[in-house]
Parts: structure tokens; sequence; C-alpha cells
């Protein structure tokens, strides 16, 4: 634009919503198979903060820890059975154990 003599501008601004906290909530996944250990942790943190959660193996020696998966699916954060992350999000992470003789399940 062309500007025509003295003019004022004004600048307007915005502030955006940033979450001060966010929930990390820890789950056993029912996508693994056989038995299933069990999880702690997570909880809400400030922002920024960063947050622990625990996967603990079940007694069965054929069952090993395949990792903790956002949301349950195919993504999976960590395979570490003790993993600690700042969460950008409420997030649902899932601990999933499956059989030591396969794969990724």
């Amino acid at each position: 634009f062309t500007l025509n003599g003295m003019t004022d501008l004004v600048a307007v601004f915005t502030q955006q919503a940033v979450a001060s906290s966010y929930t990390v909530t820890p789950a056993v996944s029912t996508h693994g198979d056989g038995q299933q250990g069990s999880v702690s942790g997570g909880g809400t943190v400030v922002a920024g903060q960063s947050v622990t959660v625990t996967a603990t193996n079940p007694a069965d020696e054929e069952q090993e820890f395949k990792g903790w998966f956002i949301n349950d699916g195919e993504t999976r954060a960590s395979g570490q059975n003790t993993y600690t992350f700042i969460p950008n999000a409420n997030v649902n992470i899932f601990a999933r154990w499956g059989s030591a003789n396969h794969g990724e399940d």
C-alpha cells in the first residue's frame, strides 16, 4: 500500500492462549498378547516440565516389553520401561507387552 501524507498506523496483537499444564495418562495397551504388566507415573505437569511413566514387567518371563505408544497407536515413543519426557499436549500413553518370540506387536 502507499501512504500519502502523515498517517498513524496502529498494530493490534492478540495473545494466544497457551496451556499452563498438561495431563499425561499412562495405561496398559490392549494390543499386546499374553500377560500384561502394570504402569505408574504420569499425572498433571506444568507446561515445560518433564514427567516420568514406568512400566513394570509381568511375572511371565515369556512376555517382553515392546514400548510406550502414543494414544495406543503405532507411534512408539520409547522402548525403555522408564520413560521421561516433556509433554506439549495432553496425552494418553500406553505400555505394550508381547511374546518374546514375536516381532513388534
